[in-house]
């Protein structure tokens, strides 16, 4: 195998066209908002049926392992939300460059 020394490699530069821009706007919003609705739809349908599954006593000794998992839904449902609410507070400033300290120290 032989290496090529004389070719000189040129760094290839995207461009970014405006229709990419708005395409990821447009994605942007959606992944924020499906975070809000996602974790909303997620609260409001699992923490009740956990409480159903605990205060019931037959259904609590045979369904527990599955009470838990509704439990853990509902955190992850407000998890989400918290997260989207996230990335609507930090953007609020348009977009910003952070270093790494600052990243690290946040």
């Amino acid at each position: 195998m032989a290496l090529a020394v004389s070719e000189i490699a040129t760094e290839i530069m995207p461009t970014v066209s405006n229709e990419k821009l708005q395409s990821s706007t447009v994605n942007y919003i959606l992944y924020t908002y499906a975070y809000v609705v996602i974790g909303i739809l997620l609260i409001l349908i699992n923490i009740p049926t956990f409480m159903v599954v605990v205060n019931d006593k037959a259904l609590r000794s045979s369904y527990l392992v599955l009470a838990v998992i509704f439990l853990n839904s509902g955190f992850m449902g407000i998890s989400s939300i918290l997260l989207g609410v996230k990335r609507l507070i930090d953007t609020v400033d348009g977009e910003r460059c952070i270093d790494h300290h600052k990243c690290v120290l946040n």
